[in-house]
């Protein structure tokens, strides 16, 4: 009796272990998924934490506002918009972390401060974390 309780535990632990691992290999399977995606994409991805700070911007993105990749993480989204455009960019991002999805156009500034460009945001969405 006590050999068949510790065989039925251990078999559990090994089904555990095994669940954890096929979930594990799933979860960088879809990350490689979203990396491929973000990173091949001509339009521009980016990630918001609920204050507003880029989690991550892709290359495209990046390169097109005048960064390198990487380097936009941590920074304010409302601080890149265009004075004019900074009170509905706020709104926008605003709706975006209330849950909603919005669509429109920010005035987005290059890196160097010149020519900013409108930049058609479709849809947005956010995911609670």
């Amino acid at each position: 009796m006590e050999e068949r309780r510790l065989l039925n535990a251990i078999c559990e632990r090994l089904g555990k272990i095994v669940q954890r691992m096929r979930t594990e290999q799933a979860l960088q399977e879809s990350e490689e998924k979203f990396r491929l995606i973000s990173e091949t994409s001509i339009d521009t991805i980016y990630q918001l934490d609920t204050k507003g700070n880029i989690l991550f911007m892709n290359t495209a993105g990046a390169r097109m506002y005048g960064y390198e990749p990487g380097e936009m993480e941590g920074l304010g989204f409302a601080e890149l918009l265009t004075k004019e455009g900074r009170a509905e960019g706020r709104a926008h991002i605003k709706s975006v972390l209330s849950g909603e999805s919005v669509q429109g156009e920010m005035y987005v500034k290059h890196k160097d401060g010149n020519n900013p460009q409108p930049q058609t945001h479709p849809t947005h969405q956010t995911h609670p974390t």
